[in-house]
């Protein structure tokens, strides 16, 4: 008897510590809206070019990304979701902003759309465009 009740109290923290081993692209899929700038890095657009994006919404399906009134199919790209460490991974190393001034943890869900890469931390996304990050909310 003891056995079952410890290994029913034992799942539930086994099952959760797996989820947050892995990440679909369907954790990413719906609509957000952007909320803010996070960081700046090496920006190749103007800053009303930046602000431009706050208030719009990012939507990621499995067919498309529209951000900011642009659309970029994907269905020709390899969309892959995968944990990665954010002090070694290459796509922030390039924008040369350390992961905690975006608020990323260490340990982060990312989504390589191809054209863009989106981070998620907790319930906001975090993705970079011509070199200014943002954060955006789940709206759908």
């Amino acid at each position: 008897m003891k056995r079952i009740a410890l290994a029913v109290m034992v799942w539930p923290v086994i099952a959760s510590s797996h989820a947050a081993d892995s990440a679909k692209p369907d954790d990413f899929y719906g609509t957000w809206k952007v909320t803010k700038i996070v960081a700046v890095g090496y920006v190749s657009t103007s800053e009303a070019g930046m602000d431009a994006l706050i208030g719009t919404n990012v939507t990621i399906s499995a067919k498309q990304l529209t951000a900011g009134g642009d659309v970029f199919p994907l269905e020709h790209h390899t969309v892959i979701a995968s944990i990665v460490d954010t002090d070694k991974d290459p796509d922030l190393r390039l924008g040369r902003i350390p992961p905690k001034q975006l608020d990323l943890p260490h340990l982060a869900p990312k989504l390589d759309a191809g054209c863009m890469m989106f981070y998620k931390a907790g319930d906001r996304l975090i993705f970079g465009d011509r070199g200014a990050y943002y954060s955006a909310n789940r709206i759908h």
